[in-house]
This record gives C-alpha cells, sequence and structure tokens, in this order.
C-alpha cells in the first residue's frame, strides 16, 4: 500500500523555492503599515454604541491579542496596497447600513484570531477572556469557528456548545448542541 503522505526532502525544497505565480493570490503579505492602519479604524470604532454588540469585549480581546508590530515607513508601495485594498472597517457604517434588517453571521478563524501563533499548534489556547466574548457574541448572532484543523479539535479548545464549528476547511461542519437566543441586533 502507498504511503500518499511520505514525499522526498528533495520534493520539499523544489516545492518550496518554488516562485509564486502571478495572479489574484498576494505574492507576499500586506505591508506592516496596513495593518496599523487597521488597528487605528478599530480604535476608532465603538462597537457598543453602533448597536452591533452590547458590550466591546470582542473587540478588546481582539485589539488585545493582537501582536504589536513595529513600524515601517509608509511608501508608495503602502498607499498602492491600500488603494488596491480597502479596509471593511473604514466603511463600517455604510456595512452596518447594508446589514439594516438582514440576519448577521460571525464567521472567526481560530489560529491566529482566537488564539495566538505559536510554534507548536498543541499549545494555541485562546484566553477564558475570548472565550467569554465569543460567548458574548454568540447570544447575539449566529457564530462559527472555521478552521483548517479538525473540527474536533478545534471544539475540545474551544468549548463553546453554542458555536457551529467547521474543520477541515469547511469540510466537516457540525452545528450547536446548546440552543443559544441570539438577540435581535
Amino acid at each position: 500500500m502507498t504511503n500518499h503522505a511520505a514525499f522526498a526532502a528533495e520534493d520539499a525544497v523544489t516545492a518550496v523555492a518554488a516562485p509564486a505565480q502571478p495572479g489574484r493570490h498576494f505574492a507576499s503579505f500586506p505591508p506592516r503599515r496596513a495593518r496599523d492602519c487597521r488597528k487605528a479604524a478599530l480604535g476608532r470604532m465603538d462597537l457598543a454604541t453602533s448597536g452591533v454588540l452590547m458590550s466591546g469585549s470582542l473587540l478588546d480581546s481582539m485589539k488585545a491579542s493582537s501582536p504589536r508590530h513595529a513600524m515601517s515607513p509608509a511608501g508608495a508601495d503602502h498607499e498602492e496596497w491600500i488603494e488596491n485594498h480597502p479596509s471593511a472597517l473604514e466603511w463600517f457604517e455604510g456595512v452596518l447600513a447594508a446589514a439594516a434588517g438582514k440576519q448577521i453571521v460571525m464567521f472567526l478563524d481560530y489560529d491566529g484570531t482566537l488564539s495566538p501563533i505559536v510554534e507548536d499548534p498543541e499549545r494555541a489556547v485562546m484566553t477564558e477572556e475570548m472565550r467569554e466574548a465569543v460567548r458574548g457574541v454568540a447570544q447575539h448572532f449566529p457564530t462559527a469557528i472555521v478552521s483548517g484543523r479538525c473540527r474536533d479539535k478545534v471544539f475540545n479548545f474551544v468549548k463553546l456548545e453554542e458555536l457551529y464549528y467547521a474543520g477541515s476547511h469547511g469540510m466537516d461542519i457540525k452545528g450547536p448542541t446548546k440552543v443559544s437566543n441570539h438577540k435581535a441586533g
């Protein structure tokens, strides 16, 4: 029987060394300065008074758990990137207006969003503060955790029965086992 997970070391080097193909996907990460703009927009946005959330704990938790990066000088590359990739946070009021009368659903990633990015994936544990923030969001909106990890693994990290879990990049989905009464937003 063939082991499809096995590969020769030289294949890995070739795959890693292959240049990125031009196209729709980024060849690199966005400029660090773009992250700073997003953080500034988050700081200006008050979800508690916008009627979206009753408390800003999710936003506070997300800001507190986000890594701090050194500032890099803004330049033409940054300005061009921002022009081609606008932030939804800059248009938040417009997003709220477009969502009026519609059902809002929250989709959250686990690694790097609800938990810190760490070298050992088994140590990517979310804080109790983040767990409570997600629980609070789930009281207002149907909430799903989407991950490339196995669904059961993510559930064991999050441990909230009122959420939807989509593991294996959406190939394994399970709905809530605990009913949550979503308040009209």
